[in-house]
């Protein structure tokens, strides 16, 4: 069961990168939910940013990195309808979820219910602007900010 809904997270990641690669010309916004990935093949996600802050439009995702003490950048400036995809690229749980911990209030839907392990992703659309808080749910200590323009 377990190795199904591997196969499974790994398809539909392979999907949605494959979409948003396809769609990296297109003018309009996309509209997607939130959704959770958890994938053991890490050759197939693409590369995280290195800067401390990052900007992006929509015409791809923008990817933050968790190394298992921090996410990188720590802060990215993204136009609304920006996917971005917080990637885990360590041996510790992670589970993003919107500022106050514990409540996640702050931005209703972005909280990835779930934590995923080593390669696992989780992606959230970001549709509402503003400046939105986000944490590690499983360490809540570690911390970013999305502002959405």
């Amino acid at each position: 069961m377990k190795k199904g809904i591997t196969i499974i997270s790994a398809i539909v990641l392979i999907v949605i990168i494959g979409y948003a690669y396809a769609n990296k010309t297109a003018t309009a916004p996309t509209n997607e939910s939130s959704s959770i990935q958890n994938s053991t093949n890490a050759d197939a996600l693409p590369t995280e940013p290195t800067a401390t802050t990052s900007t992006s439009d929509t015409s791809g995702t923008v990817i933050v990195s968790y190394d298992g003490t921090a996410f990188s950048p720590a802060s990215i400036t993204v136009k609304a309808g920006t996917a971005v995809t917080f990637m885990n690229q360590s041996s510790s749980p992670m589970h993003v979820a919107s500022n106050p911990h514990p409540t996640h209030t702050d931005l209703p839907g972005f909280d990835e219910l779930t934590e995923v392990g080593n390669a696992g992703s989780y992606t959230y659309t970001f549709t509402k602007v503003g400046t939105w808080g986000y944490h590690n749910h499983t360490n809540p200590s570690q911390k970013g900010t999305v502002v959405v323009q």
